[in-house]
């Protein structure tokens, strides 16, 4: 259940870009946090199908039409989600450097997170002898446990 200024919130008969906001943790630390900038790319992203889980370990993060015409690529490692965007990477050298005590992280990661919350949510069966996309997303997640 979610929680907000003492008030407590049933969770959704589905989980969609309209509300993974308010669930996935690392959204609602961002959203709390005052980090609104990041939330609204992720969601650009998601509404704009940019999200795409290429293995277990690997998704890119297509270009929004008429903005940039970058793809990213975010990837699983030993160390946490990384992403080959600049502002990612910029936040890695300061943290590496310690001049930052913040985990870097950028609105395509936030995006990723939010994809795999949704799928792993979302989705309860195997169909036609196929992997639960969900778990496969989640799973290759590793760190992030949602219950």
């Amino acid at each position: 259940m979610g929680e907000e200024e003492g008030v407590t919130y049933s969770e959704p008969l589905s989980y969609d870009i309209s509300n993974v906001v308010y669930w996935e943790p690392n959204s609602k630390e961002l959203k709390s946090s005052g980090k609104s900038a990041l939330l609204t790319k992720a969601k650009t992203f998601l509404l704009e199908g940019c999200i795409v889980q290429i293995n277990l370990s690997t998704w890119i993060c297509k270009p929004v039409k008429d903005y940039n015409k970058t793809t990213y690529t975010i990837s699983s490692t030993t160390e946490g989600l990384v992403c080959n965007c600049q502002g990612f990477n910029k936040k890695l050298q300061e943290y590496k450097q310690g001049k930052s005590e913040i985990k870097p992280t950028c609105s395509h990661i936030v995006a990723v997170k939010q994809f795999c919350f949704i799928e792993e949510k979302n989705t309860i069966t195997i169909t036609n002898g196929r992997e639960n996309q969900g778990m496969a997303c989640m799973a290759s997640l590793g760190r992030l446990q949602y219950d």
